[in-house]
């Protein structure tokens, strides 16, 4: 049996290590927030402010998407998001997406009042091609989003009721819809987000609810396997890096802060211009495909 001395330094070897693990992994999800303010430009309250954008994957354009911002009567705020003709691969699976149009309605805070989605979908598996148009309807309920989704394929219509999607914070942020802007940031900056991805929720409810029940009809009823979906956390840690970086796009480069949304699996970048605060490019993850949209 080891001495005294020996299992005592065992032992403060095994706490520092927790100790480390603890510290990397939970500390900073209970500090403080520090989120940005919701930032609108004298113009973005006159007129609505368009940007354009190429979605990649690695080096492959696949597809473009359109961000816009518009004032609303009312004193709210329409951020619209369009993505366009892009096709993702998940395991049997390929997804083109003809056109998928978010509609969200924030206060002058940025936080989310309600959000509205759009989508005409080709599944392919199989050999078969399953069209689905689905629209996404969701409103603000205290701290949580209540939303349904209307399905119209082969199957016929469909109404399908959400699980309800708490909201750790209403400026809740979507992996593929960039905001155009943000204020100052600092490195090591810290907040957590509220993560609510209209594009998956819609791709995965008419998986679940369609295309599974097409694939079973070819099978007598039975289902051989289900088709995956991709489940993406409710709440990601946000942190500005603590050193800038340099990107190239067409030839001009780009000083930028550089903002890690995490949780468990899940990996999200963006990249904001230090000079004006535009974000300039975002990585993300669509059904387990990781996907980069550059500003044009």
């Amino acid at each position: 049996m080891p001495s005294r001395p020996i299992i005592a330094l065992i032992l403060l070897g095994w706490l520092a290590t927790i100790g480390w693990v603890a510290y990397d992994r939970w500390l900073p999800w209970l500090r403080p927030s520090e989120q940005p303010a919701f930032v609108l430009d004298l113009a973005d309250e006159v007129a609505p402010q368009n940007a354009i954008w190429t979605l990649y994957r690695k080096d492959q354009r696949i597809g473009g998407a359109e961000t816009r911002i518009a004032p609303l009567k009312d004193g709210t705020f329409e951020m619209t998001h369009r993505l366009r003709e892009t096709e993702i691969k998940v395991s049997l699976m390929t997804v083109k997406i003809n056109n998928f149009v978010t509609t969200k309605v924030v206060n002058h805070d940025g936080e989310l009042i309600r959000l509205s989605a759009v989508a005409k979908v080709d599944f392919k598996a199989l050999g078969t091609t399953f069209k689905v148009d689905t629209k996404l309807n969701g409103t603000v309920v205290g701290n949580t989003l209540e939303a349904t989704c209307d399905f119209d394929s082969d199957l016929g219509k469909a109404t399908e009721k959400l699980d309800p999607i708490p909201l750790t914070s209403k400026r809740a942020e979507s992996p593929l819809q960039p905001l155009h802007r943000f204020p100052e940031l600092r490195p090591g900056q810290t907040w957590r987000e509220a993560n609510i991805d209209p594009v998956n929720e819609a791709l995965n409810t008419a998986i679940e609810r369609v295309v599974n029940r097409k694939i079973a009809e070819q099978f007598g009823g039975r289902l051989p396997f289900k088709l995956p979906t991709a489940k993406t956390p409710r709440e990601l840690l946000a942190e500005v890096q603590a050193e800038p970086e340099t990107i190239t796009h067409r030839d001009k480069s780009y000083v930028c802060h550089v903002i890690v949304y995490k949780a468990e699996g899940f990996l999200v970048k963006t990249w904001v211009q230090i000079e004006d605060g535009k974000v300039i490019r975002q990585e993300a993850s669509l059904m387990d495909d990781k996907l980069m949209l550059q500003r044009e």
